[in-house]
């Protein structure tokens, strides 16, 4: 018990909380009718000559996941009492080599879209916040099952990161018809930092001797961040207290002192008359930070062998001794220094097939690349138009070691008013095993979008190979019309 007790105290002294990696919804991205499609393809162009999104009812996305466990998997519900208790057996039983637990809030303040003979240009301007951490199986094992288990051995927990950020994007992008089959894409976007917590090296390790099971912990740490809050420091130069400075609501917004870079490539090929590839690589830059700076280093150990039971403490002096002893031991040492943090790219691949104007099945992988390591998804999806006003999309994905991720797509359009909502897992909110949450909603207006009579199916995704010299009596559906 006492083990434990001072692996979560060190725990909590180690780890900022809080943690930081952006997500986007799968089942958007074939639904090409969609402007908001355009977001992970570049190389998307919709119909209309002109599209506007609401300001900040444009697009909104939130996604939230664990790699490792479901909510129901973690707890349990007392019947007698209606109380739940945490369920570690099952904490440890699914944990992988390295777990990650992600969020994602976007808004999309202003979106506008505009297309001239081969082009289409496209403008958005977003707020981002994100958070990522990512946690080795050991740490879960050592917390719920004490160190005995490790005698003689030493636990490295090298992969303890995370960070949390926020940040405005300005984003210009540009898609080319380069012939009748192929578009290219691409996006540049300049960045904004309003805050950050960043996670730059983590190397940390517990060590259990053999036989007396001596304790010693390693901890080599630096968080890099940009926060309006005040540290103060004791006489050893170490951190005493945080405090929050009185915040100017206008000067944190317009906030353009974090200056960053990053942009985004997309393509779409028609194979042939049914078959349409497609892909995209998203989120390739950085912000360097600069204001309201915050650099916290830590390297230290902490050697305990322990008086045990039957000294002369009590079991609270006993615990509250070995909690000052790490307290001292691990305190952090702040500073003050510029860094760079970086985005966490994603790459999407994807293949659809034309059963009729009316329905396309598609496979789409996607992959982002966090912290060295690839976090992948994999979506099946049905894209049907219902009728001339309403798209819709249903997938499966595969994702966090999860297979009950069921999407739906729905975009409903009137002459020059749009409507969607998109869900990789429309059933998390009622299912608990999920591990995965995400949805995006929001409006628009579309003007100059061509009659119905005036085009021909596309062979390929929408907005492609759009012809004008087409038979009007010919039959058209709104999968045509893209």
């Amino acid at each position: 018990m006492a083990v434990r007790k001072i692996i979560m105290e060190t725990v909590i002294l180690l780890i900022c909380p809080m943690i930081a990696l952006s997500q986007q919804s799968n089942t958007l991205f074939f639904m090409h009718e969609l402007p908001q499609a355009n977001l992970l393809n570049p190389a998307v162009q919709i119909r209309c000559k002109y599209f506007i999104g609401l300001p900040v009812l444009a697009s909104t996305h939130f996604n939230l996941s664990n790699t490792g466990f479901s909510i129901n998997q973690a707890l349990r519900k007392d019947a007698r009492t209606d109380s739940f208790y945490v369920r570690p057996d099952n904490i440890v039983r699914l944990a992988h080599r390295v777990d990650l637990l992600s969020s994602e809030l976007q808004a999309n303040l202003i979106s506008l879209g505009y297309k001239y003979k081969s082009y289409y240009f496209t403008f958005n301007v977003a707020d981002k916040a994100a958070a990522g951490f990512t946690y080795p199986r050991q740490l879960t094992s050592l917390v719920w099952n004490g160190n005995s288990q490790y005698e003689g051995q030493t636990v490295h927990f090298n992969s303890l990161r995370g960070n949390a950020v926020y940040y405005r994007e300005y984003a210009a992008g540009l898609s080319l018809q380069v012939n009748e089959d192929t578009y290219w894409g691409l996006r540049v976007k300049l960045l904004f930092g309003k805050a950050d917590i960043h996670t730059s090296r983590s190397i940390s390790s517990f060590t259990t001797a053999p036989v007396n099971w001596d304790l010693r912990l390693r901890s080599n740490i630096k968080l890099n961040g940009s926060l309006p809050v005040s540290i103060d420091t004791n006489q050893y130069g170490r951190v005493s207290e945080i405090e929050q400075n009185d915040i100017d609501i206008s000067h944190f917004l317009l906030n353009s002192a974090n200056k960053g870079f990053a942009f985004d490539l997309g393509f779409i090929y028609n194979r042939d008359s049914k078959t349409s590839i497609s892909g995209s690589l998203l989120d390739v830059g950085f912000i360097h930070w600069s204001s309201d700076l915050h650099s916290l280093a830590q390297n230290s150990e902490f050697f305990y062998s322990g008086t045990g039971f039957g000294s002369k403490f009590t079991m609270p002096d006993y615990l509250i001794a070995i909690r000052d002893s790490i307290n001292h031991a691990f305190g952090i040492i702040p500073g003050a220094n510029k860094y760079y943090s970086f985005l966490a790219p994603k790459s999407y691949l994807g293949v659809t097939y034309k059963i009729n104007n009316k329905t396309k099945l598609g496979i789409l992988n996607r992959n982002v690349y966090y912290r060295e390591k690839i976090h992948a998804a994999l979506t099946f999806s049905a894209n049907t138009n219902v009728s001339d006003f309403l798209t819709t999309s249903l997938s499966y994905t595969l994702i966090n070691s999860s297979f009950n991720n069921i999407g739906l797509g729905i975009g409903l359009q009137s002459r020059n008013f749009l409507f969607h909502f998109i869900s990789d897992n429309m059933l998390a909110p009622f299912y608990k095993s999920s591990r995965n949450f995400d949805v995006r909603f929001g409006f628009s207006f579309l003007f100059g979008c061509p009659k119905a009579k005036k085009l021909k199916s596309s062979p390929g995704c929408a907005g492609i190979n759009e012809k004008k010299t087409i038979p009007p009596k010919k039959k058209i559906t709104l999968f045509n019309l893209f």
